[in-house]
């Protein structure tokens, strides 16, 4: 596992040259950065790969749940992502069949089959199964409403859907549909072609220019105020540095509030 850290000289704002964050893992399709470390699926495991003494490389390896199957590696557990409440979130292919559980507490493991997704907490506590269905979702994205969406894999005709706990999807679980949970189409209705749709992601919402950046650092701004106790305008009650903050994003007015998908087979 590789680490690009920030280099606020570099062109992209990061280092070209990566550094090994840990080694010995095989196909890790899922990561997510947390503290002072990972999270991380090697095999049949999610784990917690943790750098305890700040130089820079995994040094401690804790597995929080164990039991997800293998029997297809492209389909292992992937997207994790914090979500509101304190969850993480996660999604699994339609070919793997697991018993999860958190280790040595196995006689208590839940059934997860199939394409699925579920949550758990950062201990591995609480794994809840959250939905059943459609058949590889290689996107997942959440927004600053909390709003958040999925991308089906293989061309349904809808390559994205709003995500809600607890609902069914059409596709590879149809025969663990839960009798009480709603069923969501998908949307758009927008036939795309492939089984390799990925890369969802969401950008800004807001547009505008990007105001002055001043430099915090400096003891007084080109008005000579103390950036420290920032003037605000009278009229709008808004600061110098709420305007930089709210009008500071990286999309020109016309990609805002776009939905981007990937379509490489």
């Amino acid at each position: 596992m590789l680490i690009f850290d920030r280099d606020p000289k570099s062109p992209t704002g990061y280092s070209a040259k990566a550094r090994v964050f840990a080694e010995g893992l095989a196909i890790p399709l899922g990561v997510l950065p947390y503290k002072n470390g990972c999270y991380v699926q090697h095999g049949h495991d999610i784990a917690f790969l943790e750098d305890t003494d700040g130089d820079g490389k995994a040094d401690k390896r804790t597995v929080i749940l164990t039991g997800f199957g293998v029997q297809d590696s492209h389909l292992f557990p992937h997207q994790f992502m914090r979500a509101p409440g304190g969850w993480i979130w996660m999604a699994q292919g339609a070919f793997n069949y697991s018993k999860v559980s958190r280790p040595g507490d196995e006689k208590n493991a839940v059934q997860f089959d199939q394409t699925r997704m579920a949550k758990f907490r950062p201990d591995g506590s609480g794994f809840d199964i959250t939905s059943n269905g459609p058949c590889n979702i290689w996107g997942l994205v959440l927004n600053g409403e909390g709003e958040a969406f999925i991308q089906e894999a293989n061309d349904f005709g809808y390559p994205v859907m709003p995500f809600h706990e607890y609902a069914n999807y059409p596709g590879c679980s149809d025969r663990q549909w839960k009798s009480y949970a709603p069923e969501f189409p998908g949307t758009p209705g927008i036939p795309m072609g492939g089984t390799g749709l990925s890369g969802l992601a969401l950008t800004d919402k807001w547009a505008g220019e990007k105001s002055e950046i001043r430099n915090p650092k400096s003891e007084t701004n080109p008005k000579g105020e103390n950036p420290k106790n920032p003037v605000r305008d009278s009229a709008s009650n808004v600061s110098d540095f709420d305007i930089r903050a709210s009008n500071f994003h990286s999309f020109p007015k016309e990609w805002c509030d776009v939905m981007l998908i990937a379509n490489p087979i």
